[in-house]
């Protein structure tokens, strides 16, 4: 009984449900801002649901297709380790797929420019799993790039510029620092990461030069800053000292790894709620937070409640 707990528990982690919503909190409050600024017509909801099934779609395909890659990489380099997939490779490629086409339907409703940014984005998931991720300097950016690509799926030419900057720069920093936590190979070196923090500036100038002209103010764009920015700042400053509290009071590195990427998601699933409040939208960034603090809650239950005694054999 234990056991199959076990693997329902596998796989909720595996559906990375809080990487999930982050992807989504971040694309529903570029439509958000979009519609208020007069950019995106018709009924909000619909809009909102329509990033829904982008924001998924592009992330369940690089989920299935990582774990495709994956399974093939056991079976040909590590066939001695337990199996820890419910689903076969050829269900995982008919996700990918399915997933995939969902999410350029649903950005057609962008125009052909969203749907072209969401192609962008899965040509870029898919460089990422079959190249990217064996160069960790060009990977840590890459997957924040990906990441800042899918926010511009609704609208090309965004009035921020920040929320973007940052979903692209705290997603390089952390994933560098699990790859670390975690000693994967091939090891980040020194030489590497001076090559990841100059493709991260030219990535971060090429952001601004794209966004910056459109924005209302250079390097914001918000009506109300003074209260989102404080709860932003707020967050980076709390995830910061927890994680060093955590890294102190954890041993091992892969559990590390582990407790520091689920403070990381829970982060930046909450910091769209910033960017809700520097828009003047209490109501909006509250149900947000809550939201994210409910997923974390389940999250932590199913890990504590099944008394897993160490974290599950999935890597992300």
């Amino acid at each position: 009984m234990h056991a199959a707990l076990r693997r329902l528990a596998a796989g909720v982690q595996a559906a990375r449900a809080g990487l999930a919503y982050g992807a989504m909190a971040e694309g529903w409050f570029a439509v958000a801002i979009a519609h208020r600024a007069g950019r995106l017509e018709g009924d909000l909801t619909s809009l909102l649901l329509c990033m829904s099934v982008v924001s998924l779609g592009l992330f369940v395909f690089g989920v299935a297709m990582n774990d495709v890659l994956d399974r093939k990489h056991d079976r040909a380099f590590a066939p001695e380790r337990p199996a820890r997939w419910l689903l076969s490779v050829q269900w995982l490629s008919v996700l990918a797929v399915v997933s995939l086409l969902a999410a350029l339907a649903a950005a057609s409703q962008f125009g052909r420019g969203g749907m072209l940014v969401a192609g962008l984005t899965a040509a870029g998931i898919v460089t990422y799993n079959l190249l990217a991720k064996f160069i960790p300097a060009f990977g840590f950016v890459s997957l924040g790039a990906i990441g800042a690509l899918h926010m511009l799926v609704p609208d090309q030419h965004p009035v921020v510029l920040l929320p973007f900057w940052f979903s692209m720069t705290f997603t390089a920093i952390v994933a560098g620092i699990v790859h670390r936590m975690r000693q994967k190979r091939p090891t980040a070196t020194v030489r590497g990461m001076l090559f990841a923090t100059a493709l991260w500036a030219v990535w971060s100038a090429a952001l601004a030069w794209w966004i910056a002209p459109q924005a209302t103010e250079p390097l914001m764009g918000f009506d109300h800053p003074r209260d989102g920015l404080l709860v932003a700042g707020i967050l980076v400053v709390a995830f910061v000292v927890i994680a060093g509290a955590v890294w102190r009071m954890t041993t091992g590195g892969p559990r590390q790894a582990d407790r520091f990427a689920r403070l990381a998601t829970l982060t930046q699933a909450l910091m769209p709620s910033a960017w809700f409040l520097c828009m003047g939208r209490p109501q909006a960034a509250g149900s947000f937070a809550l939201a994210a603090l409910a997923l974390a809650l389940v999250d932590t239950g199913v890990r504590t409640g099944l008394h897993l005694a160490r974290p599950l054999d999935y890597q992300p």
